[in-house]
């Protein structure tokens, strides 16, 4: 899903959800990993190594990352 596609759903502005991703404090219940740039960009992720987690986070999902981003087929 895009931060867009999911601001629309609450009805804010898509850096609400971002900043809300960033002090994510249960990313168990709430996996902010799964959440992506509307252009399908991979953007970042507030963990040890960023990006690259999470990447092969979405990886391990069986979603496809091809140059740093998500391709369209993948995306809600």
């Amino acid at each position: 899903m895009t931060y867009k596609t999911l601001a629309d759903v609450f009805w804010v502005h898509p850096r609400k959800v971002a900043m809300t991703m960033k002090y994510n404090d249960s990313p168990w219940v709430y996996p902010c990993y799964k959440v992506i740039a509307h252009s399908g960009k991979v953007s970042g992720y507030n963990a040890e190594e960023g990006q690259k987690t999470k990447i092969e986070k979405l990886e391990a999902d069986g979603i496809e990352v091809v140059d740093g981003k998500v391709p369209k087929e993948y995306i809600i």
